[in-house]
């Protein structure tokens, strides 16, 4: 093989890793975005939980305290 080919075939082998070490850094940002948006929206579900939870416990006690005022009563 002449010296020109090696050097052109090392030289396109070089750059077709660097394209592939490309497209990997490009999937693994691509995943870490999702996980990113993933976690902001769990984030955001939790909160809702809680203030259903809130919301919840009051109405556990109105009614409780609904309840205790009918017994008494009868």
């Amino acid at each position: 093989m002449r010296p020109e080919r090696a050097i052109s075939a090392l030289t396109s082998c070089a750059e077709a890793i660097s394209v592939m070490e490309e497209r990997k850094l490009d999937a693994l940002d691509f995943v870490l975005n999702v996980l990113r948006e993933h976690e902001e929206s769990l984030d955001t579900l939790i909160k809702r939980l809680d203030l259903m939870i809130e919301a919840f416990s009051t109405i556990q006690h109105r009614l409780e305290s609904l309840c205790e005022k009918v017994e008494q009563k009868i």
